[in-house]
C-alpha cells in the first residue's frame, strides 16, 4: 500500500516481521523475522525522498495482523489498516489491544506526527460491533486535513441495508444489501 501527501509517502509493508514495537526515526530500523507479517510503515520525506520514520505494528507479538495491508496520509496523520488484528475489542482507545480472540476482526491505528520525524500512535480504532472475519482496516482513507476517517470492513457481516449514526463514539456505519457484503465507517474527529 502507498499514499502520497504534500510532505512525505507512507509504504505498506504488511508482510514485514520484525518484533519492534515503537517507532524510529534512525536510518536503519530494527529488522528481524520473529513476528512473521506482523507488518510495518515506512514514511519518505518529499525532499530528496528521504528517509524519515520506520512505524511498525505496535502489538510486536501480533504475527500475522498484516498491520500496513492499507495505508492513509494526511499532514501530519497516518492510518495504517491491520486487517488481521485478532483483538475482540469494540473501542478506540489510545493504546493497541493485546487479547487475540477475535480472528482477522480488524483495525485501524492512527498516529500523529509529533516534534519532527517522530510518530505516536493516537488511535487505536475497532470497529463498535466488531466481530471474527469482519476485516476491518481493509481499506483506509483520509480527509485532505487529516481529520475524518473512513474504514472499509469486507466481510461485514450485518445484513443491514441502511446507514447509521452512533453519535456516542462519533462514527457513521453503513453496510451492503447483503450478508457478509461489506461496511464502512466514518469517524469524525480523529
Amino acid at each position: 500500500a502507498v499514499s502520497l501527501s504534500s510532505e512525505a509517502v507512507a509504504i505498506g509493508a504488511y508482510g514485514e516481521g520484525s518484533c519492534a514495537a515503537s517507532a524510529s526515526a534512525s536510518t536503519s530500523p530494527a529488522l528481524d523475522a520473529s513476528c512473521a507479517s506482523s507488518g510495518a510503515v515506512y514514511l519518505f520525506a518529499r525532499v530528496s525522498w528521504r528517509f524519515e520514520a520506520y512505524v511498525p505494528n505496535p502489538r510486536a507479538e501480533g504475527s500475522g495482523d498484516s498491520f500496513g495491508w492499507s495505508v492513509a496520509l494526511a499532514d501530519d496523520t497516518l492510518a495504517v489498516g491491520s486487517y488481521d488484528d485478532d483483538s475482540c475489542s469494540r473501542a478506540i482507545s489510545t493504546a493497541a489491544a493485546l487479547d487475540h480472540g477475535c480472528a482477522r476482526s480488524g483495525a485501524v491505528l492512527v498516529y500523529k506526527r509529533r516534534r519532527g520525524d517522530t510518530w505516536r500512535l493516537a488511535s487505536y480504532v475497532k470497529a463498535h460491533d466488531a466481530a471474527r472475519r469482519d476485516m476491518f482496516g481493509y481499506a483506509v482513507a483520509l480527509s485532505s486535513n487529516g481529520k475524518l476517517l473512513a474504514v472499509g470492513a469486507p466481510r461485514e457481516l450485518s445484513c443491514g441495508t441502511s446507514s447509521s449514526n452512533a453519535a456516542a463514539s462519533s462514527v457513521a456505519t453503513a453496510y451492503a444489501s447483503k450478508c457478509f457484503a461489506g461496511g464502512a465507517y466514518v469517524y469524525l474527529p480523529v
